[in-house]
């Protein structure tokens, strides 16, 4: 009688860093596409996995993203939500198929599209009582920028001008109302977020109009 092979787990691919935020992770500015503010929790040894069609139609549907997908040995801390670190990227795992003694990882790499300035209004009073303002810039890194629809003026001659939508670490944003992005500058029109991301509704011609 012939026995079955056993499949043995050869993680020969590399290793990935299980990490951890410290607390300047959170500090603005910083480049969260790679390992600033972040510390090596262990690492796991890893083969990769095929990312198939399906993986990706499947993430979709869950709504969110799945750049690559590996397999390593069981280990205890690591869940939807943890970061991880491989040559350097950051990737978050957004989800985790358990087996007997492995798991499979599905990550999610965070990518940015550039950096955009925010400008906040800063108004000082001098010895004399008289108020100075000046804008202060704040150079952050954006998630993602896709363009939106267009909008209209409320006055009575109709234009309209385009929008963008910025995705930003919350952490990030601190209420600005103006930003420049790609050398044209937007006002912000509305926010919504979930937490950690805040995506921004800029307009583009809000700012030359006086909107």
């Amino acid at each position: 009688m012939l026995r079955r092979k056993r499949e043995v787990f050869a993680p020969t691919d590399g290793v990935l860093s299980v990490m951890s935020e410290t607390g300047d992770r959170a500090n603005r500015g910083i480049d969260f596409s790679g390992t600033d503010g972040l510390a090596t929790r262990f690492g796991l040894a890893y083969r990769q996995s095929r990312l198939r069609t399906e993986d990706m139609e499947l993430a979709e549907a869950d709504g969110v993203q799945v750049t690559r997908k590996v397999v390593t040995r069981r280990a205890p801390g690591v869940d939807a939500g943890t970061t991880c670190a491989i040559g350097g990227r950051a990737y978050d795992v957004t989800r985790v198929d358990l087996a007997a003694k492995t798991m499979t990882l599905w990550l999610s790499e965070l990518t940015t599209d550039g950096t955009c300035v925010l400008h906040a209004t800063s108004v000082t009073r001098d010895g004399r009582g008289e108020m100075t303002q000046e804008t202060v810039p704040t150079e952050v890194y954006v998630r993602t920028a896709r363009m939106g629809g267009e909008r209209g003026s409320s006055g009575g001659a109709q234009s309209v001008w385009p929008t963008v939508l910025l995705t930003l670490r919350a952490c990030d944003w601190r209420g600005e109302r103006s930003v420049t992005y790609r050398g044209v500058t937007y006002k912000v029109e509305s926010t919504r977020g979930d937490g950690a991301w805040v995506e921004l509704t800029c307009a583009e011609g809000a700012v030359q109009h006086g909107q």
